[in-house]
């Protein structure tokens, strides 16, 4: 996978996930310690999400301690819950 397909992934699943939570772009911003323009940069895979700053976006969205799991597809949201779709 090159870098632009890993922004991008990164960044719909980050989308993804906090409207899954029902999250605003600000609240992951503040979480993150970065601007909203940034979050939105980031969910369209037109900018990294800062390595300084993934930890506690991995950890405010509760998707673990791992960062990683932001490079694998996750669950579809469907309503308020998750439903794994195969």
């Amino acid at each position: 996978m090159n870098p632009r397909e890993q922004r991008r992934l990164i960044g719909r699943n980050l989308k993804l996930r906090r409207l899954d939570l029902g999250f605003t772009k600000k609240a992951v911003a503040d979480a993150a310690g970065v601007n909203i323009k940034t979050v939105t940069r980031i969910e369209n895979g037109q900018s990294s999400l800062p390595l300084e700053c993934a930890p506690s976006v991995v950890k405010f969205l509760d998707l673990g301690e791992d960062i990683q799991v932001l490079l694998s597809p996750l669950p579809r949201p469907w309503g308020k819950g998750v439903l794994n779709q195969d």
